[in-house]
């Protein structure tokens, strides 16, 4: 597995083995930058999130998983996406999502404590400028983000994993 995690991707945690766990009990974690900075994605012929269904509402679940499981690229704007339900991909071709960095939020409202947020599969995943931000709303025995061993290449830049309160994040 090929795991590139740009130099100003934060991974709020603590890196053990595979797992990534928070670091303190308030979630606070340890931010640690990686690797070299590459220029910004091109974002020619890439479709904004909001034509794989409506966005801006108090539940983006349903056009984020369309996306996810549609293999095609995404660009999502600079603003706060709710996202309470599951996600997960088709498990096939690439997932691509290129947001603003510092302001495209995915945000996971109260609620689905006890089970996974977002469960990633495909062989290729690149996620550019996103900020996922599991709100303190995974319980102890749920994973917040999965990526499953089936991803062999990924590359995480200019993103964060934020408030994952007693869940892991896994790779």
């Amino acid at each position: 597995m090929t795991l590139y995690l740009g130099r100003r991707s934060l991974l709020v945690a603590a890196w053990t083995g595979w797992a990534l766990r928070p670091s303190d009990a308030a979630g606070s974690g340890t931010a640690i930058p990686f690797g070299a900075q590459p220029a910004a994605p091109s974002l020619a012929g890439v479709r904004p999130i909001g034509q794989f269904g409506p966005v801006g509402t108090s539940d983006d679940t349903a056009t984020f998983n369309r996306w996810l499981q549609s293999g095609e690229p995404a660009r999502l704007d600079g603003i706060a996406y709710q996202v309470p339900g599951q996600l997960h991909d088709a498990a096939a071709g690439t997932v691509r999502g290129f947001g603003v960095p510092g302001r495209t939020i995915i945000r996971r409202p109260a609620g689905l404590k006890a089970v996974t947020w977002i469960t990633l599969r495909a062989p290729e995943l690149w996620l550019y400028g996103i900020t996922w931000d599991m709100n303190g709303q995974t319980g102890a025995d749920a994973w917040g983000v999965v990526i499953a061993p089936t991803a062999r290449r990924i590359r995480l830049e200019k993103c964060a994993f934020l408030n994952n309160r007693g869940g892991r994040l896994a790779c």
